[in-house]
């Protein structure tokens, strides 16, 4: 059996990205914690479900605003700022080595080449060179989002007992959102 070469290991991956966005969640909860009695909040309804926990939809919301930030403005050497695309020879190969734009040059500048995911599917579809990973760092902030919109919407049925309710705020969210 071959031994694990660990300068070569791929370090981002799905597992991983769950267990820091669920780290992530879970550390801004317990900081966030407050007592509250559902029957007192309610004259903040219909908003308690947002003012109740103001300060994590704040610190979610600069997660994303962090996260489009560098997604959008992050100059990546050799390819147009806030490119999305395949590279390799999608669009006639004008951006040849520009796959996943800021997000792979995040995870290369902070990670490294040999510790991404070398056999992407868009390797073998637009023939590209360079590795790239779909797991990388620039996801975790969406992700974190993401799973924070499930938390609210669990403290939706905990705080709202109205089916009407909590159909409503679901619908809401899903419109914001």
């Amino acid at each position: 059996m071959p031994a694990v070469e660990l300068d070569k290991l791929r370090i981002p991956g799905v597992l991983q990205r769950f267990s820091l966005t669920y780290l992530f969640l879970a550390l801004m909860v317990t900081a966030f914690a407050r007592v509250d009695d559902n029957q007192k909040a309610k004259h903040l309804s219909p908003f308690r479900d947002v003012l109740l926990y103001w300060p994590e939809w704040f610190l979610n919301f600069a997660l994303l605003a962090v996260h489009i930030g560098i997604t959008f403005a992050l100059p990546v050497p050799g390819c147009p700022t806030g490119y999305l695309g395949p590279g390799g020879i999608s669009e006639g190969g004008q951006y040849y080595n520009c796959t996943g734009g800021a997000a792979q040059y995040v995870d290369k500048m902070v990670l490294g080449d040999s510790h991404l995911y070398q056999h992407p599917t868009v390797k073998e579809d637009y023939k590209t060179k360079i590795p790239f990973d779909p797991e990388g760092i620039l996801g975790i902030p969406t992700s974190i989002f993401l799973c924070f919109l499930g938390l609210q919407a669990g403290r939706i049925i905990v705080q709202y007992p109205s089916h009407k309710e909590r159909i409503f705020r679901w619908t809401v969210y899903t419109i914001a959102t």
